[in-house]
């Protein structure tokens, strides 16, 4: 081969050997861009839930993880620290994406600009006539909507129908036979009934019903009828037909002495319904009824809402709002929540019978719900009512000096709103 084939050879391999070079440069630097951009797609949609019952967790977690279009996390935090971790996460400028309320802590976050306005969403989505206009009143503020109700919750009254049976005990109808009831169930080894008061949230859900349960409401608390209810909780603790711990029951920690027979009626919310039979024991029959009333039917809603805050990556957390809002979806969340559907066009489907609402307490439940407040201030609200029963609870304050106190601190936090 003489010199001159030689370096024409050398230059043809020089240069495709350049070629091939700058051939795989740019699809490297092609696919380290589609990497990129694949990354910010599947960049992950935070959401900050008040949900403490393992249960509850379990349930949400499941539900969230069947949308596929990006990844999805979820920080869980008491519903007693809800608004600290809200104030920090403000001060540290890392707001998640989504966050779940309860339906009395949604004004607050509108009023202090947490959340973002979606009133064009709803309206493209068709979603205004979804859903009740009670149960929107809580995501309102001067007209525009800051939020979707996600749950419809019942405070009902779950009974051991054992115990009942056992003791010859009706179910009670009113306040004064709670008492009685409470009276003639308490034994050795268990108490008559139970409520949670660790919170504030949980004990001024049960100061709420039984407040117009008695006829009367949040802005005449010491009337003839709210004094009766300070009565009622302060004859409870006297007769020990609750707990003298009951200052330090939670929400599990009312269903675990329930479920070991330790207390035989509790009042509280329905979506506890699935820890209460992972606990309870295979003799164990729980009954499901109304709370007790004196002058009108009560059916206390303890709804949460679902919001997008204003530093969210809105594009995507409308479209998860878009998918947690269907149909199909909101089903999905009462059968697996143990809630009533927060839409109105989805109907409640019993899914066994074992302490389950009736279709008929469903349906009447979602005619005549009504919701806790809707005044921003309800924060200090249930802070009011909590720091004073426990002094009733806890110390020996008279009920009518307490109602009197309650009264006077109600009145200027509505005023405050």
């Amino acid at each position: 081969m003489n010199k001159k084939i030689l370096i024409i050879l050398m230059v043809s391999f020089l240069i495709t050997l350049f070629g091939l070079t700058w051939i795989l440069r740019e699809f490297y630097r092609q696919n380290q861009s589609n990497e990129i951009i694949n990354e910010k797609s599947q960049e992950a949609l935070e959401i900050l839930a008040p949900l403490e019952l393992s249960s509850q967790k379990d349930a949400f977690k499941m539900l969230v993880e069947q949308y596929t279009k990006c990844k999805v996390n979820v920080t869980f935090v008491s519903k007693n620290t809800f608004m600290q971790e809200i104030c920090m996460k403000i001060d540290s400028n890392s707001l998640p994406d989504i966050i779940i309320s309860e339906d009395v802590i949604t004004p607050v976050l509108i009023k202090i600009g947490v959340c973002e306005d979606i009133t064009d969403f709803i309206k493209n989505e068709n979603l205004d006539n979804k859903y009740s206009e009670k149960l929107m009143a809580t995501s309102i503020k001067e007209k525009r909507n800051y939020g979707l109700p996600l749950t419809l919750e019942p405070f009902v009254l779950f009974y051991d129908q054992n115990m009942l049976a056992k003791k010859n005990v009706n179910i009670p109808r009113d306040l004064d036979s709670l008492v009685q009831a409470a009276l003639d169930i308490r034994g050795y080894s268990n108490y008559g009934f139970g409520f949670a008061a660790k919170q504030p949230e949980e004990l001024s859900a049960f100061f709420y019903h039984m407040l117009y349960a008695s006829g009367t409401n949040i802005y005449q608390i010491n009337n003839v009828y709210g004094k009766k209810i300070f009565d009622i909780i302060n004859t409870l603790k006297t007769k020990n037909l609750i707990s003298q711990e009951i200052s330090n029951y939670n929400e599990e920690d009312l269903v675990q002495s329930f479920s070991k027979g330790e207390v035989s009626m509790i009042a509280c919310n329905y979506n506890l319904r699935t820890e209460m039979l992972k606990m309870a024991n295979d003799d164990m029959k729980i009954g499901v009824e109304i709370l007790p009333y004196d002058k009108q039917e009560v059916y206390l809603c303890m709804a949460k809402n679902i919001c997008i805050s204003t530093t969210a990556k809105k594009e995507e957390a409308l479209d998860f709002l878009k998918f947690i809002s269907s149909k199909d979806f909101v089903q999905k969340i009462a059968e697996e929540m143990n809630t009533l559907p927060a839409r109105n066009d989805v109907e409640y489907k019993m899914q066994d019978e074992n302490c389950a609402l009736s279709d008929d307490y469903a349906a009447r439940f979602r005619e005549k719900f009504m919701l806790r407040s809707s005044f921003s201030s309800w924060y200090n609200i249930s802070q009011a009512i909590y720091d004073d029963i426990n002094l009733i609870l806890l110390e020996n304050k008279k009920p009518q000096d307490i109602a009197n106190d309650i009264q006077d601190k109600v009145r200027i936090a509505i005023l405050e709103r």
